[in-house]
């Protein structure tokens, strides 16, 4: 179970980190969506 909540808390602050590198700007543009998108796909995140 301690690996299911660590792979929880990753998947987290991954979002979270990369959430923060793409609103700097203060604007999202669809391709930043996309890779956001492809980030949440290829690290199985729902």
């Amino acid at each position: 179970m301690k690996t299911t909540n660590q792979n929880q808390n990753y998947q987290l602050g991954l979002l979270h980190f990369a959430h923060l590198l793409v609103t700097v700007d203060g604007f999202v543009d669809n391709r930043e969506k996309d890779a956001m998108k492809k980030l949440m796909r290829l690290k199985e995140i729902s």
